[in-house]
């Protein structure tokens, strides 16, 4: 009697961590909306929960291929040799030690989050899906209203926003790229449910709301990702390997490519682009002239906020101001990586995206969720390439807990018999 009141209360706790968990979960969107910085917080929190619930007694295998956690770790290891020739050793230093604390927090998360009970990841998603609701709900009120919770919360005045330049709610972008991006384990979801409808729907959804916002980088990053996703779809046996190619080759050929642009050509041919866009072309050309000064070794670590001339502004025949030549980093992580670490760190980053692109579930059983992989991957490879830095912690947070998730409804609710077997291979060969 006393062993079994001690496994209820036992099972008891559990469930109310996995409640916990799931409340978490339903607060990152709401995070992002008003304290983006603060996905740092939700991640941490979630590991810290999923840790806490050791159910298991197996020994499974981390769910990055092998060869893509090794890069990752000789990535550090460069980062850290870079800050011997870096502009700023110490904040070379300390960017090496940050990136190794959010990236470690990360992979810890998508090991631990299997401990998540398979009974329970239904109310996770659910969570999950409410709060992108209700953050929705926020984003819409903000358009609708003309930002009156962040004239409210952030004392934004109503001047700034400038609807007629077409830059929109530009604050709201950043909750805009984590619903982006964790949008993909909510259709895998929807998917496992059995309603798939909704899950080929939500992706689109998640588009319409960047164009809605104005988020241009986003629209276009969640559209390629959806391209992706049916890419990987079609019958050929070949197509994860293009794919995988083509990030190759953009990775390694991005400085070429924007140093083939002048700035006066930008502003005398392309003057119909949207005055940000335009910024955003010049600031990769200056960025692909600065990588040619220093290809192979970079500028080192966390060098971009530093680089000679950086600070400078640009200004087109009409005396208009397009804004600075580098602002604290190029939004793009080719030329970042290419720029701060050289051809040694390019060569890095191109193997991690190779091998993760390669490892996607090639059996045809598993399309939608090799699709579903690829466009989260894409999309989050889309907004690094066009919006934030490769450093950024809260986004590179957001998406470690996305590829958390979207393993989560993986591992439990779409192949329950392979993880089953699993688990019971792996206890026998440890017994």
């Amino acid at each position: 009697m006393a062993d079994r009141q001690n496994t209820d209360r036992q099972k008891n706790w559990l469930d109310h961590r996995d409640n916990a968990f799931s409340s978490i979960v339903f607060c990152a969107p709401l995070m992002a909306f008003f304290a983006p910085k603060g996905m740092i917080i939700i991640a941490s929190l979630c590991f810290i929960f999923c840790f806490s619930l050791q159910r298991t007694n197996y020994t499974r295998p981390h769910p990055l291929p092998k060869i893509a956690l090794v890069t990752l770790v000789l990535i550090f290891i460069w980062s850290a040799i870079s800050s011997l020739w870096a502009l700023d050793m110490t904040a070379a230093i300390l960017g090496t030690l940050k990136q190794l604390g959010v990236h470690g927090l990360g992979l810890l998360l998508l090991w631990n989050i299997l401990n998540i009970s398979k009974n329970n990841t239904n109310r996770v998603l659910t969570a999950l899906f409410a709060g992108l609701v209700f953050t929705t709900i926020l984003i819409a009120a903000e358009i609708i209203f003309f930002g009156p919770i962040y004239q409210f919360t952030k004392g934004i005045p109503r001047s700034s926003i400038n609807f007629e330049s077409g830059s929109g709610l530009f604050w709201l972008n950043s909750v805009a790229a984590v619903v982006s991006v964790l949008i993909w384990p909510i259709s895998l979801w929807f998917f496992s449910i059995s309603k798939k409808f909704i899950a080929y729907i939500i992706p689109l959804l998640g588009f319409l709301l960047a164009l809605w916002l104005s988020y241009r980088s986003g629209a276009v990053a969640i559209g390629i990702g959806i391209l992706s996703a049916g890419f990987i779809a079609l019958p050929s046996k070949r197509i994860r390997g293009i794919l995988a190619t083509l990030f190759a080759v953009m990775m390694i050929t991005a400085p070429i490519t924007m140093n083939q642009l002048k700035p006066s050509q930008v502003i005398e041919e392309e003057s119909s682009l949207p005055k940000a866009a335009l910024h955003r072309l010049m600031i990769w050309n200056f960025t692909a002239e600065k990588i040619r000064e220093k290809p192979v070794f970079g500028w080192g670590m966390n060098a971009a906020r530093n680089i000679p001339g950086g600070k400078n502004f640009i200004y087109d025949a009409s005396n208009s101001k397009y804004g600075e030549n580098l602002p604290l980093h190029p939004h793009n992580i080719a030329l970042q990586v290419w720029l701060e670490l050289g051809l040694a760190g390019a060569l890095l980053i191109t193997i991690f995206g190779f091998a993760i692109l390669l490892s996607i579930c090639k059996d045809k059983k598993y399309t939608f969720i090799a699709s579903i992989a690829v466009g989260q991957f894409i999309t989050g490879l889309g907004i690094l390439s066009l919006s934030y830095g490769m450093w950024q912690s809260w986004w590179v947070a957001s998406l470690y807990l996305s590829a958390s998730l979207s393993v989560l409804v993986y591992r439990n609710k779409l192949m329950p018999k392979e993880q089953e077997t699993w688990a019971r291979t792996s206890s026998t060969n440890l017994s």
